[in-house]
């Protein structure tokens, strides 16, 4: 089976101004083109803000507590744009980064899986619809622990995968060196991510976008 790329996204856990992440601000560090038009929504049960340029792939999510660099586009390398405003705001206190990356794949080919890496075959309970059956590892290298996940949904099958990197015992200055260097490298993690994710739950992963037929 082949699941094809959804999303991915960059995100880094801590405590942020989210008055300084503005375009303007992003535009003036090279992550926005100058004079470009900005779409911005808020979310009226906690603040933060979400915005998105005109012409451009990448969804902004500013909040207090977290930023997330998020794209549908396979190339867009959202890891390389929050090291740059990590770098900007050095004393930041970080807790944790992360990647995270979605695939999708046709439901009826979950069943092919080896059955000691794939969901367990579970009915629904009188009364309940089987929304999700899942099957997750958690497996660490060095600072970095890798989340891979394979379910099954009611209309499709997902593989999610989830590169953590914990900062909440390091230094501030030191986790900001390491939040940089998680974000340089998003590329690679995601590279790594998946080929673990293939050799794990022996599928085929496509950068190709996955479309609701």
């Amino acid at each position: 089976m082949a699941f094809r790329f959804v999303k991915s996204n960059a995100i880094a856990v801590g405590t942020f101004n989210i008055y300084i992440i503005q375009p303007p601000w992003l535009a003036e560090i090279g992550l926005l083109k100058k004079g470009a038009k900005v779409r911005l929504a808020t979310d009226f049960n906690r603040p933060g803000f979400r915005y998105i340029s005109e012409g451009d792939s990448i969804h902004w999510q500013i909040f207090p507590d977290r930023i997330i660099i998020e794209s549908e586009d396979p190339d867009a390398n959202c890891g390389a744009m929050l090291g740059e405003i990590i770098e900007k705001l050095p004393w930041t206190p970080l807790i944790g980064v992360g990647a995270n990356i979605e695939f999708r794949g046709d439901l009826e080919d979950i069943e092919r899986i080896t059955k000691s890496c794939s969901p367990p075959s579970c009915e629904g309970h009188d009364g309940y619809g089987l929304q999700q059956r899942t099957a997750h590892l958690a497996l660490k290298r060095g600072d970095h622990v890798f989340n891979v996940q394979l379910s099954a949904m009611p209309d499709y099958s997902e593989l999610s995968i989830n590169v953590h990197t914990e900062l909440k015992d390091k230094p501030r200055g030191e986790a900001n060196q390491i939040t940089q260097s998680a974000c340089r490298t998003f590329m690679g993690q995601r590279t790594e991510a998946v080929d673990l994710s293939q050799r794990l739950f022996n599928v085929e992963v496509s950068y190709d976008r996955w479309h609701n037929d």
